[in-house]
């Protein structure tokens, strides 16, 4: 990766449990406020950079920062998703485009929902999550797992087991050659598939979260709030 490596695998997931979202102003000084998002790149110039981010309220808020030059547009192409550490000058007008120094961007691994009747085989590996909430159609998570050049990701609907209420999803990863470094991975999962036509209240997402003992989260589909 080309740009900002100012994150080391390790403080990415520290930052990432300090959290600001949606330009609420936190971690302010000075007129200065920093934000971590998951966020979709939306335009290239040749002196900028713009990424839609989706406010609590489901509204549409565009950044743009004039560091365009120090991504890696092969990486980052128009529509990807990307997991920013940002500045901003608190008091911008957020109906118009709001300018932001890029401090760090990673790439977001995005996953597909797979409905099922029976949820297969499950190899949890081993997790720890750092953030989990539901926004816009997506899961979004960051979690902390180990270092291997050859793990897959997968996400389960199981149709037989959810209700009127409650969907039920099931994260599964595999992985070979673990070592024990750990990583900071950005996941999002797309489960538009199931909250389109209000379907369901709440998503139980089962992971192997080392930081619990139930294993699942229960995510509100009324509601954008991190947990």
């Amino acid at each position: 990766m080309k740009v900002f490596k100012i994150l080391s695998v390790l403080s990415f997931a520290f930052l990432a449990m300090t959290f600001t979202s949606c330009l609420g102003g936190d971690n302010e000084y000075n007129g200065q406020a920093t934000g971590q998002d998951f966020v979709t790149v939306a335009t290239y110039s040749p002196q900028s950079i713009t990424f839609s981010l989706t406010n609590q309220n489901g509204g549409i808020i565009s950044l743009y920062s004039n560091q365009a030059a120090k991504v890696d547009e092969t990486q980052y192409p128009v529509g990807s998703r990307a997991f920013i550490t940002y500045s901003y000058q608190v008091g911008q007008d957020v109906s118009k485009a709001v300018k932001i120094d890029l401090m760090s961007i990673n790439p977001v691994t995005t996953i597909p929902l797979y409905s099922v009747t029976q949820v297969p085989g499950i190899s949890y590996g081993r997790i720890s999550t750092s953030r989990i909430y539901y926004l816009a159609n997506y899961v979004n998570m960051i979690l902390s797992v180990q270092k291997s050049n050859n793990r897959t990701w997968n996400c389960y609907f199981d149709s037989a087991s959810s209700n009127g209420d409650v969907a039920e999803l099931y994260l599964d990863t595999k992985a070979t050659d673990e070592t024990p470094d750990l990583i900071g991975v950005a996941l999002s999962v797309d489960v538009s598939s199931i909250t389109s036509g209000n379907r369901f209240k709440t998503i139980r997402f089962h992971i192997n979260d080392q930081n619990g003992t139930d294993h699942t989260y229960d995510l509100a589909l009324t509601t954008n709030t991190p947990v």
